[in-house]
């Protein structure tokens, strides 16, 4: 349906470009090949158009004018009837979460043509053309859900490419740590990232070589900060220490006289940012 609509307004001066998000290019080298497109079909590995438009699902699209300027941001763009509305897919092909979230998908392929067509035509003068102020009005920032699954993914395809196994619980404790960290940032803090899985003796160097006002630490499990209970009261004489994740636990915190944080990190940061540099 993109390639005949293409055809249709490309002697308008409007092109087509379609853009398949997969980590894997031969996995959509087949689709591609078989619609034969005339336009512009790239695939892109790591996600970078969802980065920069707010690409949240497919097919969501973007309209952008001859002079690099987008008129409508992000939104669905279906231009012909679903795969349940033709009978290829019933519910029970689903989970139910997930064909109820399909369901909740509004779709009205005539008027998303009908629009472009009009828009084609027109140009600027076209009704479904914005203004910049309501293309930014209507460009909202990620929810949080869809700002964590982007940072999740963007992890596990680092690590993929690195030949190491990804792990949803470490992956957790090393975005939280990044989460809180750059939410003290914003607070005036200046932040040393060690990395995930650093060895005690390494946290011990760096807390001796750069004199932090604070240490903070994730783990996934107790057991991960029971293990080093003892190097942890040591460090804790020397400086602030805050323990966060599920392997917080508050009995091994006020033992080593540890600050516990909360689970809600952006509060926990403005908390800690709050209690002023030691």
């Amino acid at each position: 349906m993109w390639q005949a609509l293409r055809s249709e307004l490309h002697p308008l001066g409007v092109e087509v470009v379609t853009v398949a998000l997969d980590v894997d290019p031969e996995a959509a080298r087949p689709s591609i090949e078989a619609a034969t497109p005339a336009h512009p079909s790239l695939i892109d590995r790591s996600h970078r158009v969802d980065e920069l438009f707010g690409i949240v699902n497919v097919t969501n699209s973007v309209w952008i004018d001859e002079d690099g300027t987008i008129v409508r941001p992000v939104e669905s763009s279906n231009v012909q009837p679903s795969a349940f509305e033709i009978g290829e897919l019933k519910a029970e092909d689903f989970p139910p979460e997930m064909y109820e979230a399909i369901s909740r998908i509004k779709r009205d392929p005539g008027a998303y043509v009908a629009a472009l067509r009009d828009w084609a035509a027109k140009g600027a003068a076209s009704d479904w053309a914005l203004e910049p102020h309501e293309v930014v009005a209507r460009s909202t920032p990620r929810s949080g859900d869809s700002a964590r699954a982007a940072a999740h993914f963007e992890l596990g395809e680092h690590l993929h490419s690195a030949g190491e196994r990804y792990d949803e619980q470490a992956a957790n404790a090393v975005l939280s740590l990044l989460i809180f960290g750059i939410s003290l940032r914003s607070a005036g803090w200046r932040i040393a990232f060690l990395g995930a899985d650093t060895p005690i003796e390494t946290i011990e160097r760096a807390a001796s070589e750069l004199q932090p006002d604070a240490v903070v630490l994730s783990a996934v499990a107790p057991e991960h900060l029971l293990a080093v209970e003892r190097d942890l009261t040591e460090l804790a004489r020397r400086t602030t220490v805050a323990i966060g994740g599920q392997g917080a636990d508050p009995g091994l915190a006020e033992r080593v006289g540890a600050v516990r944080l909360e689970a809600d990190l952006a509060r926990a940061a403005a908390t800690f940012a709050h209690r002023g540099r030691p």
